[in-house]
């Protein structure tokens, strides 16, 4: 009786302790950083999983036998989207923060790409890859209604939302010009207007908070490299900001562009009012996984070469040149996405 009863203590203790793991993990605490990310633990499909930072937690939010990768959160942190694919077919699905609630929102027979948030966390932009002619499209969230909002003269990739949400800038290359340019769109009128042309395989775009300008990555034909610049939006001008760079990302106040240098593999921060560079860290990195900025702008998350997940502290990493040690985030198996929860209100 006596070992029965032990066996039930422990066993209650263990519930007990996993009930405030999972309570930890889904957030109830709401003071806690928390990210949302793409993982395979212990599946050979990806699902969606939502992590605590401090307490290096995580529980699946999908359980689903088709692969299904993170659009991102809503900007009031309450809603995730996702994209499900199956070999026949793709979706966009939103959730609760929980993983509950879940809802279709379209029903695609072509794949989709790039999809985006609008500001006002009304409509999700996408780019839906049909054969060769890829459309740009804007669903509403509410309705799921969809509207096409380029024709066959376009190519759109890379689109991102102007923070006003009235506006999409997208790349694009048209039927008389091999070169990629850089297009914006009025998401009411439908009005495409050219803001930069020959920016030769743009990559990479990243609308200022302000709205005034876009970064972007060019293509160096000369050198063979990959180089920064940004366009003013209102006169279109090109302005170079830093040379032999790739995956730029400004920092949430439009202060700092984060950018990473191959050659050694390092992680730098560029001043876009003094223009002065600065070294942040150096070590494995991967490039085809831009480093994400929390909310405040104090921390980045990027992930090294065996896919494991790291947070910096910007600051810390400034006063140290560099020489700071990352914070072990995740390093179980491949993940890959990962995405800030934004500040709930």
């Amino acid at each position: 009786m006596t070992r029965f009863l032990f066996r039930i203590t422990v066993v209650a203790v263990f519930v007990c302790i996993g009930v405030v793991f999972i309570s930890l993990a889904v957030g109830r605490m709401l003071h806690e950083e928390e990210i949302s990310l793409n993982g395979n633990f212990g599946s050979r499909n990806l699902n969606i999983y939502r992590m605590s930072i401090e307490h290096r937690i995580s529980v699946a939010l999908t359980h689903d036998p088709s692969d299904e990768w993170v659009i991102g959160w809503s900007h009031d942190g309450q809603q995730i989207a996702f994209v499900s694919e199956t070999p026949v077919s793709s979706g966009i699905y939103l959730m609760d923060a929980e993983g509950h609630g879940i809802r279709r929102l379209t029903n695609e027979i072509y794949p989709i790409q790039n999809p985006i948030w609008s500001s006002d966390n009304q409509s999700i932009a996408y780019i839906r890859k049909m054969n060769s002619y890829p459309q740009l499209m804007l669903l509403d969230v509410q309705t799921s209604h969809v509207q096409t909002l380029t024709d066959g003269l376009y190519k759109p990739e890379s689109p991102i939302w102007s923070p006003d949400g009235t506006q999409i800038a997208f790349i694009s290359s048209t039927p008389n010009d091999n070169h990629k340019n850089i297009y914006t769109i009025n998401t009411q009128t439908g009005h495409v207007d050219l803001l930069a042309s020959n920016t030769d395989l743009s990559t990479s775009l990243s609308w200022s908070p302000d709205g005034s300008q876009i970064i972007f990555l060019s293509y160096n034909s000369r050198n063979k490299q990959f180089d920064i610049e940004s366009v003013d939006i209102q006169s279109g001008s090109l302005r170079l900001l830093v040379r032999s760079a790739n995956s730029p990302v400004l920092s949430p106040d439009g202060h700092f562009l984060l950018y990473l240098n191959v050659d050694p593999i390092s992680l730098y921060l560029f001043d876009m009012t003094s223009e002065k560079t600065s070294l942040l860290y150096t070590g494995p990195i991967i490039g085809s996984n831009i480093p994400n900025w929390s909310q405040d702008g104090r921390s980045i998350l990027y992930l090294s070469y065996s896919t494991t997940l790291y947070q910096l502290d910007a600051a810390e990493c400034l006063r140290q040149s560099g020489r700071c040690s990352p914070k072990l985030v995740q390093d179980k198996t491949f993940s890959s996405n990962p995405r800030w929860r934004p500040h709930q209100p």
